[in-house]
């Protein structure tokens, strides 16, 4: 229970950071950038929108819309992006996901100027006659798509029969990858519970070759390839993580033989992003984020023998490290995700992720403030933007130092219902800089790759959504100057090398501040970027535009 006398937060507001804005070009790139950026193909509008209930019954009508019907853009995310013969991308998608992706028990509709999410007002609500949950009612069909760019042409690879599309039962194309001739895009079903859907193609026909449903699974996030071999990290249905190489190969359609795997690897929770480093495989993972379940962290394999990983060396991962070695708070410490991670000038480079409904958690955990000071405090208390971290010397004894992160996290108090500064657990400074970079709203680190000679990290930057809220997740406006809209759209970073700190490539999106995620990137001799984009109502051409984007960099 919460104490009933209020005590005021007494420690400096840590993350109350006024990030130094950079001078920004109008492509997107910051005045230090390394990069020429091109938008190669965004979503356009597919739906007429009337207002929250005001869209039924199914089928929703199309544009051109007549007034008082708006056009509205629901595909939102390049969700999984992959590269073929340097001169093809496929990539997959997600629908409304700034509505899906969130949690509550009652979800209830909300309209602002930028998005909406009707939940059980959609049509294909239970609630309004359809045939999903009420979180679940601003889903849409995801697509899976193939740009090419010796042509400039996009074009809608999601196979279809005479009477509906293959695709409908994806919740969306979380993973991609493409393994010699072979192109696979996957994710979950609609209904998490049967499994996951994979979907083959042939990258030199282009022909579709089959699609299953593999149960067992109820999440895939990411593919990488080590010496030619592909894996994948899944979610198992119990919640514990399990690392799969995939090993099907073409045939002609149904081409059942296009989805065949073996489990090489098992984990105590979901395994999200996927590296190699100096001949090991190492994953990270995501918590089931209840109390006595385990936190989320850092897993090595045994050494890569020859011919790769089998599923001999399933049960012989390590955990090299967890989140709590870091993080002071432990019920914080069960929040904490584990992002992209990529081998990098003799380190391996790790990042952290923090979803806004950790707060929520915190607050059944605790108790709702009731006091909008204590409602900053709680926020300011509970708020942690992305870490980056680097390790080294895994087989041995682990190194591991924080590059951008705190020295001093706020720790909650139950007994005197307060907040205290406490060391992190790795009682180290950080090398470069504070978390987030510098700017409290990164808090996913989303992407990362090397291209070019340098590593490559996207962020998630949720500031343009906290300024359509106004209110922090605990229900208090936000301080005057703490949402800043030099800030706005996902940011953009590089490593030069493993001895000096990240520069900052773009501060706004790419050019878009309403891009709040740099998703996905995939190189060939180009970088391309996938980007996360929910803002379905923003389809007007003279404004920042909703919806997905594929855009395109190469070296200035």
């Amino acid at each position: 229970m919460r104490s009933q006398t209020f005590h005021r937060l007494m420690i400096p507001l840590l993350f109350f950071i006024s990030f130094t804005a950079v001078s920004t070009k109008a492509n997107g790139q910051s005045a230090t950038s390394t990069i020429v950026s091109t938008l190669l193909a965004k979503a356009t509008p597919d739906e007429c929108y009337k207002g929250l209930g005001l869209n039924g019954p199914l089928p929703i009508a199309q544009p051109p819309c007549t007034a008082p019907a708006i056009p509205k853009v629901n595909q939102a995310y390049v969700w999984s992006l992959a590269t073929a013969n340097n001169n093809d991308v496929w990539f997959g998608t997600a629908a409304n996901v700034v509505c899906t992706a969130q949690n509550p028990r009652n979800p209830n509709p909300q309209q602002t100027s930028a998005y909406a999410c009707e939940f059980g007002l959609s049509p294909y609500a239970y609630q309004s006659g359809g045939f999903l949950p009420d979180i679940e009612g601003d889903w849409r069909t995801p697509y899976i798509y193939l740009y090419n760019e010796s042509t400039g042409q996009l074009k809608d690879m999601s196979p279809t029969t005479r009477d509906r599309r293959l695709t409908a039962t994806t919740l969306g194309f979380r993973a991609a990858s493409v393994i010699g001739d072979l192109v696979l895009l996957a994710g979950p079903n609609i209904n998490i519970s049967r499994g996951i859907n994979v979907f083959a193609f042939q990258a030199s026909t282009k022909q579709f070759l089959g699609w299953t449903t593999i149960s067992g699974f109820s999440d895939i996030r990411k593919f990488t390839q080590v010496n030619g071999v592909p894996y994948a990290g899944v979610a198992n249905s119990n919640g514990t993580g399990s690392i799969i190489r995939w090993t099907g190969t073409i045939s002609p359609p149904p081409c059942d033989s296009c989805f065949t795997y073996e489990v090489v690897g098992n984990m105590d929770n979901e395994a999200a992003y996927l590296a190699e480093h100096n001949g090991r495989l190492f994953a990270t993972t995501w918590p089931r984020s209840r109390p006595g379940t385990p936190l989320a962290g850092l897993w090595m394999s045994p050494a890569i023998p020859t011919g790769g990983l089998r599923s001999a060396n399933a049960n012989s991962w390590t955990e090299v490290f967890n989140f709590g070695n870091y993080e002071p708070d432990s019920f914080l410490a069960q929040t904490y995700a584990g992002g992209p991670l990529m081998s990098f000038g003799g380190f391996l480079y790790f990042g952290t992720m923090h979803s806004p409904a950790s707060m929520s958690a915190w607050k059944d955990q605790y108790g709702a403030p009731t006091t909008p000071e204590k409602q900053l405090a709680d926020f300011q208390g509970t708020l942690r933007p992305v870490a980056l971290f680097r390790g080294s010397n895994f087989d041995a004894n682990p190194t591991i130092d924080v590059l951008y992160g705190e020295a001093k996290l706020p720790v909650y108090q139950p007994n005197t219902d307060t907040w205290t500064m406490v060391d992190n657990n790795l009682h180290k400074s950080p090398l470069y800089g504070p978390s987030g970079y510098g700017n409290p709203f990164n808090t996913y680190t989303w992407s990362m790759t090397i291209w070019n000679n340098r590593l490559w990290i996207g962020t998630l930057d949720w500031s343009y959504l906290a300024n359509l809220s106004g209110t922090t997740p605990f229900g208090n406006p936000y301080p005057a100057g703490y949402i800043n809209p030099a800030n706005f759209g996902a940011d953009l970073f590089s490593f030069a090398n493993s001895s000096s700190a990240a520069n900052l490539e773009s501060q706004n999106g790419l050019g878009n501040i309403t891009n709040y995620g740099i998703r996905n990137m995939a190189s060939t001799n180009k970088l391309y970027f996938g980007i996360a984009n929910s803002m379905n109502l923003l389809t007007n051409p003279s404004a920042p535009m909703g919806g997905w984007e594929l855009i395109q960099a190469v070296p200035k």
